[in-house]
């Protein structure tokens, strides 16, 4: 999952600012005006920024103050207002003022009701190869403390439409949209039902959605699919069902970027499932400011398990981005000596920009000196790697 913790999201929040100040973020709302006092779509789109970084929904919410003051300090902060004078609405904290009590008596009377409509859907394909499963899901369905923000705004007259129903778990709506004749795959602000749902781990509007024939290909304004961003916010269960009804999901460039979402993020069993069906965790877009591995990915953000777990799946170590930065480079950048020493076992070139970036800082420098010595002596106990495919070609060519 990704971590929520203060200094997590402090260290990932500087990291995301010296993103957009090296450029690799040209487009991001930090470097404009959209911050301001009464722009909702400037303080979501941060949002999503953040989240593309590693800080989640939730995260943001509860470290918010800790957002704003790293964004006041950086020199992008004469465009940020000050806390005091930022609507809650916009980091989706806003309370409806209703009891947990009589959130759940609100679920116990829908519940009854849902159950109730779901058999006039149980006509479909889709609908059959999905069968127990999805029965299963909706009669377990909860109604969650955070949905009641959304549920109060639906009951001021907002949010009404299939798109945001989907997004704020509402089932109900769902259905009741789907009964009158919408259209499954209508857009609005370039994002589905089904991506909605999918990003939000609403599981049962997603079994539903796919059982009418949703459109799992359709892609937001970042290109991400619904499966892409089921994997990137670490909802296991709806990767899971829609890697066992529509493996297709994971095929070609989607499989590819939910795994390095996925890997980013620091979402372990997704990361396995993704590897286990296949997925190539070496594919770099030479010419994309903003690409990276899996593997630099996980480094830049100090996920030790999912770093060894691709080291240990045979993945290329010393691919480099745009920017001439490997994996060994983020993990240097991110502080994280453990991932250094995982890379330096699996043979790692320490190349003159990692070597550079280490010299920002004299302790972690000397040390990696040290790490390096170290090995050259047999001492770190270097752990022989099978080749990756690319890697076995190639002897294979010269061999020829």
């Amino acid at each position: 999952m990704t971590r929520s913790s203060e200094e997590h999201v402090q260290r990932t929040t500087k990291a995301f600012i010296q993103e957009v100040r090296s450029g690799k973020r040209d487009k991001s709302v930090v470097s404009t005006n959209a911050l301001s006092i009464g722009n909702a779509d400037g303080w979501k789109q941060l949002r999503k920024e953040l989240q593309s970084a590693g800080v989640n929904a939730e995260s943001f919410a509860q470290n918010f103050e800790l957002v704003v003051a790293a964004l006041k300090e950086s020199e992008f902060g004469d465009n940020i207002p000050d806390l005091d004078h930022i609507n809650p609405y916009y980091i989706d904290a806003a309370q409806s003022g209703l009891s947990y009590g009589q959130v759940k008596d609100m679920a116990t009377n829908m519940a009854s009701a849902w159950m109730g409509q779901i058999s006039e859907y149980a006509s479909s394909p889709r609908w059959n190869s999905i069968g127990n499963q999805s029965m299963q899901a909706f009669a377990g369905l909860k109604i969650q403390p955070t949905h009641v923000g959304h549920m109060f705004s639906k009951a001021m007259g907002n949010r009404k439409d299939l798109v945001s129903c989907a997004e704020d778990g509402d089932l109900t709506m769902v259905m009741h949209h789907l009964k009158r004749g919408a259209n499954i795959n209508t857009i609005t602000e370039g994002e589905s039902a089904l991506s909605r749902a999918a990003a939000n781990g609403h599981k049962e509007i997603v079994l539903l959605l796919f059982a009418k024939g949703a459109d799992l290909d359709a892609v937001n304004p970042q290109g991400e699919t619904p499966f892409v961003q089921a994997a990137k916010n670490g909802h296991r269960e709806i990767v899971q069902i829609l890697l066992s009804h529509a493996e297709s999901v994971a095929k070609g460039r989607h499989g590819e970027e939910a795994l390095k979402k996925a890997a980013e993020s620091g979402h372990e069993e997704i990361v396995h499932m993704l590897l286990e069906k296949g997925v190539n965790a070496d594919v770099l877009d030479p010419d994309d400011r903003n690409d990276n591995t899996a593997l630099s990915k996980a480094a830049s953000k100090g996920h030790e398990k999912i770093v060894v777990m691709l080291l240990n799946h045979g993945v290329r170590i010393n691919v480099t981005n745009y920017w001439g930065e490997t994996a060994l480079y983020h993990a240097i950048a991110y502080g994280d000596r453990k991932i250094i020493h995982h890379l330096l076992k699996f043979d790692v070139d320490v190349d003159p920009r990692a070597e550079h970036r280490a010299q920002e800082n004299a302790r972690l420098f000397g040390w990696l000196k040290a790490e390096q010595r170290a090995r050259e002596k047999g001492l770190l106990g270097s752990v022989p790697r099978s080749p990756a495919p690319a890697e076995c070609q190639t002897a294979e060519n010269s061999q020829s």
